[in-house]
């Protein structure tokens, strides 16, 4: 690490360390490891100066989840998956229903055994009711390969 990488880090604190690591040329891990090891914290205002210009750089377009404008509008969304997944929607909401009332009783993660963030996976949407209970990272895993497996179908 060159002095004038030293210095650069030093007189900006206000900047990200991903920014820091870009414009001296520095890994991000070198970066958090020289600020670390010479004990240097970032003071509140510069954490905010960091805060905020990160918000602005995640408004509109620049955020990377952008689907222009639809998530302004949260019913729109909906009533979009709706008329698209109409099976999917009523499935869905009778398994609401029914672990509400009762009727429908979480249990355990099938693949991994955890009782934490559990969710409904329908094999079968016009089988409402009939669900096998996954925890959201392994739900989120499987749905993952599933799309992976119908996309190397169609090729």
């Amino acid at each position: 690490m060159t002095q004038e990488q030293i210095r650069f880090i030093e007189n900006n604190l206000q900047v990200s360390n991903r920014e820091l690591s870009e414009k001296t040329g520095l890994t991000i891990g070198q970066t958090k490891w020289y600020l670390r090891s010479n004990q240097i914290v970032r003071t509140q205002h510069q954490k905010e100066q960091i805060w905020n210009r990160r918000s602005t750089q995640q408004i509109g377009e620049g955020n990377p989840n952008w689907r222009g404008e639809i998530s302004q509008d949260f019913m729109r969304y909906k009533n979009i998956q709706k008329e698209r997944y109409p099976k999917k929607f009523v499935a869905r909401d009778e398994v609401r229903k029914a672990r509400r009332n009762g009727t429908l009783i979480p249990g355990p993660c099938k693949i991994c055994g955890s009782e934490e963030d559990i969710q409904a996976h329908h094999e079968d949407y016009s089988k409402p009711l009939e669900v096998e209970w996954l925890c959201g990272s392994c739900h989120r895993d499987l749905h993952r390969s599933l799309n992976f497996l119908s996309e190397v179908v169609k090729q």
